[in-house]
C-alpha cells in the first residue's frame, strides 16, 4: 500500500505531461491547418478562395492538357472575354484527383463546356501509382465531398485517422505540407489557374522532348502495353457520366490530342 501511495505523484505527473502533450498537439494541428487553408499558392485552396465565377470553358486532364491547351488563345478562337475560360488541367495528376478537384470546383463555380483530356496511357496501371495526393486535402477532411473521395481511394478507417487524431497526418507528410504552407503564406505567392509558367531552361525542355520522343518508339510504352487500372476506369466513367447528368456538354480530348503526338 505504500509502494502505491508513493508512486501516485509520478502516475500523476505522468497524466499531467500526456494531457500537456495533447493540447501541445492540438494547438499544433489546428495552427498547420490553417496555415494550409492559408496558403495562396495552393491550387487546392484557389477553389475555395476565389470568387464564385461561371465560366463558358473548362479545361481538365493532366499535363497533356495543362501544357497543350493555351487558355487565353482558347477564349481568343471562341470568341469569348479570357476570363471565361479557365484550367484546370494538372501535371500528374490522376483521374480519381481530377474527379474530386472538379466535384470541388463545382460547389463554388460553373461551367458550360467541359474539355476532358483522357490519354489511354492515364488509364494504366503503372502510370500514377499513387493517383491522389492525399496530403493535399488534409486540413479540408471535415469537406464532405473530399472525405468521400479519399474514403474511396485510401479506405475510411485510414480516413479518419487524419482527421481525428492531432498531427497524424502532418507528421506522415512533413516533407510536403505543415511549414511548408506557413512559409508559402509569408512569401505570399498566389496561384493563378490560367497563368502559363515561365520556360527558363530552354536546354532542359529540349532534352524532356528528345527523352518523350524516345520513349513513343519503345513498346512497353504504348498504350496498351500496361494492364488499365480498374480503379482509374471506374473514376473516369464517374466523372463522365456524372459531369455528362449534370447538363454538361463534355468534350474528350483523348483521340485529338492523341493524334497530335
Amino acid at each position: 500500500m505504500k509502494t502505491l501511495v508513493r508512486r501516485l505523484p509520478s502516475l500523476k505527473a505522468l497524466l499531467v505531461s500526456a494531457f500537456v502533450l495533447f493540447v501541445l498537439l492540438v494547438i499544433n494541428d489546428q495552427m498547420l491547418s490553417y496555415a494550409a487553408k492559408s496558403n495562396p499558392s495552393s491550387r487546392v485552396n484557389w477553389l475555395f478562395q476565389s470568387e464564385p465565377a461561371n465560366y463558358e470553358i473548362a479545361v481538365l486532364g493532366s499535363s497533356m492538357a495543362k501544357e497543350g491547351i493555351d487558355p487565353v488563345l482558347l477564349a481568343e478562337s471562341c470568341g469569348l472575354p479570357a476570363e471565361k475560360v479557365v484550367q484546370l488541367a494538372w501535371g500528374g495528376r490522376g483521374v480519381s484527383e481530377q474527379s474530386l478537384y472538379f466535384e470541388l470546383f463545382l460547389e463554388r463555380h460553373g461551367c458550360k463546356v467541359l474539355l476532358l483530356e483522357m490519354h489511354p496511357r492515364g488509364l494504366e496501371s503503372d502510370v500514377l501509382e499513387h493517383p491522389l495526393d492525399e496530403f493535399r486535402y488534409l486540413a479540408r477532411l471535415n469537406d464532405p465531398i473530399v472525405f468521400r473521395h479519399l474514403s474511396r481511394q485510401f479506405g475510411e478507417l485510414q480516413t479518419r485517422l487524419w482527421q481525428r487524431i492531432p498531427m497524424w497526418g502532418f507528421a506522415l507528410f512533413s516533407t510536403q505540407v505543415g511549414w511548408h504552407d506557413v512559409l508559402a503564406v509569408r512569401r505570399g505567392e498566389v496561384f493563378e489557374p490560367n497563368r502559363i509558367e515561365p520556360r527558363e531552361h530552354e536546354d532542359l525542355n529540349e532534352q524532356h522532348a528528345a527523352t518523350l520522343q524516345k520513349q513513343r518508339g519503345d513498346p512497353s510504352r504504348n498504350p496498351g502495353f500496361t494492364q488499365i487500372s480498374s480503379l482509374s476506369q471506374e473514376q473516369f466513367a464517374r466523372l463522365w457520366g456524372w459531369a455528362s447528368h449534370a447538363g454538361f456538354r463534355c468534350l474528350q480530348l483523348a483521340r485529338l490530342m492523341s493524334d497530335s503526338t
